[in-house]
């Protein structure tokens, strides 16, 4: 993996790494920003370097919440259009997901669920949001903050006061969703995907195995969870 914010923040010389590695026969993935699916001449070089997944900053689906972050959200249909490029490409694409956002009410969960079954996602990488001692984030909400154990800074746990919703109720979505989007089923059906994408079972193996692993995940660290929608902590 190249651990690395955006690859391809500077085209140029991506494409000459891409260049570099072709004769290599390397398999790897890294982090890119969704725009990179705009560019199909960078795609098929990351593809022909061994490219075979990519992990996005999605963060969420709220349009307030990445507003107030300065950052801009494309509409569903946009996502899963740029996700069909990265799977034309023989690309699986994890999304990185954020809850706990001042404007993340009950329904947060619900509907982030419904998108990523729409748009396609293969994996998602889900945090509660953390502020971390030291970051401005951590000083624009100390007062708010009611856990200084700081094991449970670690995006898992929610460690603040929580605008929307309660904390037990922004802890329990964010369990649910996991378990949900885990589910064996689901899993199989992405599969099912992976399979028909170019490299076929080379490929497949490997969103398979973290699929698989993001899984355990549910059982080894207890997550139960609901959603909160439906079973709000009134």
């Amino acid at each position: 993996m190249f651990i690395d914010d955006n690859l391809t923040q500077d085209r140029g010389y991506a494409m000459d790494l891409f260049r570099g590695l072709m004769p290599l026969k390397k398999i790897w993935v890294t982090q890119v920003s969704v725009e990179v699916a705009d560019d199909l001449e960078l795609l098929g070089a990351m593809r022909r370097a061994g490219c075979i997944g990519v992990f996005i900053g999605l963060e969420s689906f709220s349009d307030s919440a990445l507003c107030s972050q300065n950052k801009v959200i494309k509409a569903p249909s946009c996502y899963q259009e740029a996700v069909r490029r990265f799977h034309e490409h023989g690309m699986y694409v994890e999304a990185g997901l954020i809850f706990g956002f001042d404007t993340d009410t009950a329904g947060i969960f619900r509907s982030t669920l419904d998108i990523l079954d729409q748009i396609g996602i293969d994996l998602i990488q889900a945090s509660i949001l953390t502020p971390l001692p030291g970051t401005v984030l951590f000083e624009t909400m100390k007062h708010r903050i009611t856990d200084r154990d700081w094991a449970h800074y670690d995006y898992q746990h929610v460690v603040f006061r929580p605008k929307q919703i309660s904390a037990k109720d922004l802890q329990a979505g964010y369990e649910w969703l996991n378990k949900q989007y885990y589910r064996p089923p689901k899993i199989i059906r992405r599969l099912v995907r992976w399979l028909g994408m170019p490299g076929g079972w080379r490929n497949a193996v490997y969103p398979l195995f973290l699929n698989i692993a993001y899984w355990g995940r549910q059982i080894r660290f207890r997550y139960h969870g609901y959603d909160p929608a439906i079973f709000a902590d009134h």
